[in-house]
């Protein structure tokens, strides 16, 4: 029951959309606040909005809503570059440290409850930490990098909007005076047990359909997989071997190892190229050992040659006891005719398994074959993403048992061949097991609104004070003391902001009733000192939630938005 999986595909298109706005290249989609939005950038963009869609709803959207689908990329868009615009006049960027230390504190919910990260049922920080880290066993730099991009950005843009743009002098006086003050007040408490709101079935429902997505489980996958190995031919090796002697001549003539990776040669997409760090010399395989003692700092060995391809080493620096180097990787890759030549076993694979079964295919044809077991369908359950993708593509639909057309892997140098022995992509809790929380949930939310509603009468005059309320005079309250607890400087601000103000009192909800304040006395001492940091929490604490979310909405209604296509 997570949203792990289409907020990373959100995030994904937004990193899309938003890394090329800005370019000046290639055909443009648009134009935000003079910031050009390249088409490419744009369609990517929104195939990961459409691509959420059919996630989460497990069919394709309508003619309408792929309308509405389209307008939330452009006003995604908008917002990242009003965001930006923003952190520009403040200079406002993050860390990857800070990054780390806000979400280690700051776990989000969809993490907390989705099964990634739990062990026997319950959340696990230590795979939660660990994968934050070093992204295993989950893989989580794309959420990373939203922090880094945008959340912690916005974090502080709300505090510098803040500070700069909405606490203005006026508002500085008047929060310092209420915090100066001190206030004989009044409290009618209504016990909060005594509302008892009825819902209704019709309500449990629309609120199960409305909200269909939270009760969503957690999609997984069972498959068998085996694999048939190609190996190079002779002449592939040979081939390679020749490429590496051209790589060792050209290095040693001083060309940059990026050309190299750069190149046009068919071989140059399969270059590795890694530096080893301080490494003890007694650690160093011998014969590394042995080449890297020849070398002169800088000077490229020749070609090392191995069962699985060939390696050239760059001694970069000798100390006493430890050295560093480069290496550059070439490992024997099959042909494309080496390929295709297995390409009719694979396929008689493929087809005694959906006669026979996976396990009599695989035991016949003496293929190694392993289980999957309800795993994630996007996890990396085989080595290589394109092919877990290709699957992941063809699972609707598809019925227990089924054989999968065989796949070859460029990375792993195998054909694949997977069976699907189970798989619930779109399954939801049924209505009956979460019916319990949902009327719980709605009664709690209607019993405060209830209580408010009330409560606002009482204080208007409309209705008299029910006979069963209590009373509690809280006499000499201030922000500095703690008789309403660690919020009382936020209620003792809003108390008197009205009182002051001349506006009607509101109720507010704690500790299980509703208190309706009426001040009875106030006063000053003017000589006591505020500092700025207590007026900006006290207006903080004061603003409504979605305060920010109103300012944004204004900014994107002056946004210049330009489009150069439907």
């Amino acid at each position: 029951m997570t949203k792990l999986a289409p907020l990373f595909a959100i995030l994904l298109a937004l990193a899309l959309l938003l890394a090329c706005c800005g370019a000046n290249q290639g055909n443009l989609a648009g134009r935000i606040n003079g910031q050009p939005v390249t088409a490419e950038s744009f369609n990517d963009a929104y195939r990961g909005h459409y691509a959420n869609f059919q996630w989460l709803n497990n069919r394709a959207p309508s003619r309408e809503e792929r309308e509405l689908i389209k307008q939330q990329t452009w006003t995604d868009a908008a917002r990242g570059v009003i965001l930006r615009q923003w952190f520009a006049k403040y200079k406002i960027s993050a860390t990857p440290s800070e990054v780390v230390d806000t979400l280690s504190k700051n776990i989000p919910s969809y993490i907390l409850s989705s099964p990634l990260f739990m062990t026997d049922g319950v959340f696990d920080p230590k795979i939660y930490h660990q994968s934050l880290l070093y992204d295993s066993p989950e893989n989580l730099a794309i959420l990373r990098q939203d922090f880094l991009d945008w959340k912690v950005p916005i974090m502080k843009l709300k505090q510098e909007l803040i500070v700069r743009e909405l606490l203005d002098k006026k508002e500085r006086q008047f929060i310092t005076g209420i915090l100066q003050s001190r206030a004989d007040v009044e409290f009618t408490l209504l016990e909060l047990a005594g509302i008892d709101p009825y819902v209704s079935q019709d309500e449990v429902r629309a609120h199960y359909q409305k909200n269909l997505a939270d009760y969503r489980l957690e999609p997984f996958v069972s498959l068998s997989c085996a694999t048939m190995e190609v190996l190079p031919s002779r002449t592939d090796i040979h081939h390679a071997n020749l490429y590496a002697d051209s790589l060792y001549q050209e290095l040693s003539a001083g060309t940059p190892v990026s050309a190299l990776l750069e190149g046009n040669h068919p071989l140059a997409a399969s270059l590795v190229f890694k530096n080893s760090g301080f490494l003890s010399v007694a650690s160093l395989d011998p014969i590394v050992y042995k080449q890297l003692s020849e070398l002169e700092e800088g000077a490229w060995g020749r070609p090392l040659q191995t069962a699985s391809g060939t390696t050239l080493l760059q001694l970069e620096k000798r100390t006493k006891s430890m050295c560093s180097f480069n290496s550059l990787w070439l490992p024997y890759h099959p042909s494309a005719s080496r390929i295709e030549a297995l390409r009719p076993e694979a396929e008689l694979a493929v087809k005694l398994a959906r006669l026979k079964g996976h396990a009599t295919a695989c035991e016949e044809m003496d293929l190694p074959r392993y289980k999957v077991h309800k795993a994630n369908p996007d996890s990396l359950w085989y080595p290589d993403a394109q092919i877990v993708e290709a699957i992941r593509a063809q699972l609707p639909g598809q019925p227990a048992g089924h054989v999968f057309d065989a796949l070859y892997s460029d990375s792993t140098s195998k054909w694949v061949i997977v069976e699907l022995n189970a798989a619930a992509l779109d399954e939801h809790l049924p209505l009956s097991s979460v019916e319990a929380d949902i009327r719980d949930f709605l009664a709690h939310d209607k019993r405060e609104q209830l209580a408010l509603q009330i409560s606002q009468r009482i204080i208007s005059g409309q209705d008299p004070v029910p006979a069963n309320s209590t009373i509690r005079n809280i006499e000499g309250l201030s922000p500095a003391s703690q008789a309403l607890g660690k919020h009382t400087s936020v209620i003792f601000h809003g108390i008197l902001r009205r009182h002051q103000q001349n506006l009607l009192q509101e109720a507010f909800i704690m500790d299980g009733f509703v208190w309706l304040p009426r001040v009875i006395s106030v006063s000053r001492d003017a000589s006591l000192k505020v500092d700025e940091a207590q007026v900006q929490a006290v207006f903080a604490a004061s603003l409504p939630d979605n305060w920010f979310d109103v300012w944004m909405e204004q900014q994107l209604r002056k946004a210049n938005i330009q489009k150069y296509m439907d």
